[in-house]
């Protein structure tokens, strides 16, 4: 009995940590577990998770949100960053994102951009049009523009640039 029920427990612990198994979690099945969903599981079911598990929406928004400020690797912020083709008129986090977005381009741009490169045409321009265009915070409105300034006649940049002063209002 002891080693059936050590059995399963090993096998529930292998199966709620394995990305692999992720998506096939359903929202109600994870909602007493502490570790966040992955961030694909979060994108795919956005509007769903934050309908259903608000609290644990949050929680795994800001375990994203960090990695993606601490600026790891550029591939890992811009995963993040493409959060904003999924937002989609979700006020509330397309607040949050907003003040993310602000901080980061002003706090470390070259990341931003870096990581910015590396979206799909979707995910940069909802970007550019949601984000870049029309910051959030009283500080970006100011303070992205004269960011992107500096960073306009960069090559490497070009998408970016080229859909921001495109957006621009």
């Amino acid at each position: 009995m002891k080693k059936r029920y050590l059995l399963l427990i090993t096998i529930t612990l292998i199966i709620s940590t394995n990305p692999a198994f992720a998506d096939k979690v359903s929202p109600q099945n994870i909602s007493t577990q502490k570790e966040a969903w992955s961030l694909e599981y979060l994108k795919n079911n956005f509007s769903e998770l934050y309908q259903k598990n608000y609290d644990k929406f949050f929680d795994t928004y800001y375990v994203y949100e960090k990695q993606a400020s601490d600026c790891i690797s550029p591939q890992k912020t811009a995963d993040f960053l493409d959060l904003a083709r999924y937002i989609k008129g979700n006020a509330e986090v397309a607040e949050v994102f907003g003040e993310f977005s602000d901080r980061l381009i002003m706090s470390n741009p070259t990341c931003y951009l870096e990581s910015a490169i590396l979206l799909n045409e979707e995910a940069l321009s909802a970007l550019v049009r949601f984000y870049l265009s029309t910051p959030l915070t009283y500080e970006g409105q100011k303070g992205v523009p004269q960011t992107l300034e500096k960073y306009k006649d960069n090559p490497k940049y070009h998408r970016v640039m080229e859909l921001y002063y495109q957006k621009k209002p």
